[in-house]
């Protein structure tokens, strides 16, 4: 449930651990080091990517910058992602880019014409240039179909987060891990520091003129997930454990306000038993997958934007009493994915549609019937035909929907302030990433949290740099 990452996916973080700190132990990292005060322009609390994103900038523009991580890793859940980001534009063979206007990204955010709808305009108008940034700090992308938008790296999120990982060593942050932010020190209506405490109990202070809270959401929180949103409460969860709200709580303790603390981001396919998050890159005409029924039928269009597809499958997952679906792609979906490969070892796999259908339990004719029309593009599924599943071996996936990301968090302004209840921005207060409010209106969509992440996260850097050089 809501705190239970399982067994596959901690198998999977463990390997990445002793990657991430190969590279973590060689920073000036000091989770052994228990000095009572420490001092600095800005303390970054969270080493997820929007974390390490905005210390770097933060120390790019002259800021002494310390970051706190309480896991014994960098990186957080871009590590279990495929690494997507969009920005309007392509990125050919040689890493250079064609960029179009952001307007284009702009077109599938929802505008509200408020707080939060300026800064989904600032996320589309910053996007390229951060793309530019990321490329800078040795992050290769590419664009994997024509779709007019910067897609995924070549790899997974490990792509992202390694170089980003380097960098801050490059540019002198220093790094507490195993290490978390306990309280925000406020005197005289201004922050002015953070209380912190390591896993050996030892309880440290850092002194600084800006304060980035960087934590995450909340979607390893069965308590603030059953509160917020009890409809989903029993959902499972495809996310890092421990994004379980800490940046929430240390601002709201000092008045932050939040928004939009009732919405969860739903992802459609979570493998059934691992609850891996099976990528959204499958159901692009890259992938090529279709998601059927236990009679072999397919009952929805797989393209469609991710919450109204977790709600079809969850409604055909009660009409046939079942707790998952199948996912069915072939061979030529892990040629296009590579990243792909990694959910075979919990795949059903057969050299033929009969064989597959075979260990599935279905009928073969019906689920034949249920390709062809994939292939042809049935109008009342979706107008878009898929290429044909024809490159064996033939592979299913339990899949069922699960949550993804919680989509409300703190307020803040385009310039990465944490306002209050009033809407006044904490005086040396920011904050960026998941734990902000601002996700893309329209829904999710392939690339938009890793966007957003990235965007308000240099914003967040460069003002709280600003800030405190300017005391």
């Amino acid at each position: 449930m809501g705190g239970i990452i399982i067994k596959n996916i901690k198998l999977f973080l463990t390997t990445l651990l002793c990657l991430t700190l190969i590279i973590t132990f060689s920073l000036n990292i000091s989770a052994n080091e228990y000095g009572e005060i420490y001092e600095t322009d800005v303390v970054v609390i969270g080493g997820g990517v929007a974390g390490i994103t905005s210390a770097i900038s933060a120390a790019e523009n002259g800021a002494s910058v310390t970051l706190l991580e309480k896991n014994p890793f960098l990186g957080g859940k871009v590590l279990l992602s495929a690494g997507t980001y969009l920005a309007p534009g392509e990125v050919n063979a040689d890493n250079e880019v064609k960029y179009n206007q952001p307007k284009d990204l702009l077109n599938i955010i929802l505008n509200d014409h408020d707080e939060i709808d300026r800064l989904n305009r600032l996320i589309a108008a910053r996007s390229i240039e951060t793309f530019s940034w990321l490329q800078e700090q040795g992050i290769e992308f590419h664009s994997p179909e024509a779709s007019g938008f910067i897609k995924t790296t070549e790899s997974d999120g490990r792509d992202v987060a390694f170089p980003l990982i380097e960098r801050a060593e490059e540019v002198g942050v220093d790094v507490f891990i195993e290490t978390k932010g306990e309280n925000i020190i406020k005197e005289n209506n201004e922050v002015i520091g953070v209380e912190a405490i390591n896993t050996n109990d030892n309880k440290k202070k850092f002194k600084a003129d800006s304060i980035i809270i960087a934590t995450g959401d909340f979607v390893a929180n069965e308590n603030k997930i059953a509160r917020h949103n009890p409809e989903y409460s029993e959902l499972p969860v495809g996310s890092i454990y421990s994004s379980t709200g800490d940046g929430l709580t240390l601002a709201t303790d000092i008045g932050a306000a939040t928004t939009k603390m009732d919405e969860i981001i739903l992802t459609p396919t979570l493998e059934s038993k691992s609850y891996i998050n099976i990528t959204s890159l499958l159901r692009t005409s890259l992938g090529n997958s279709i998601i059927i029924n236990h009679d072999g039928e397919r009952f929805t269009d797989e393209s469609q934007e991710c919450q109204a597809l977790s709600n079809e499958i969850l409604s055909e997952m009660e009409a046939n009493n079942s707790d998952y679906m199948y996912m069915i792609f072939d061979q030529n979906t892990i040629d296009n994915i590579p990243y792909a490969e990694k959910y075979i070892p919990h795949a059903f796999e057969g050299e033929s549609i009969e064989e597959l259908s075979d260990k599935l339990r279905v009928d073969k004719d019906i689920l034949k019937a249920s390709i062809n029309e994939a292939e042809k593009g049935r109008k009342d599924l979706v107008e878009q035909p898929l290429n044909k599943l024809e490159e064996p071996p033939y592979y299913a996936l339990n899949i069922r929907p699960g949550i993804l990301a919680t989509k409300g968090g703190l307020k803040v302004n385009d310039r990465s302030q944490v306002l209050d209840k009033d809407n006044n921005p904490i005086n040396n207060l920011y904050a960026a990433g998941d734990v902000i409010n601002c996700k893309f209106d329209s829904g999710y969509q392939l690339g938009t949290l890793l966007t957003q992440s990235f965007v308000t996260s240099r914003t967040a850097g460069i003002e709280s740099a600003i800030n405190s050089l300017n005391k």
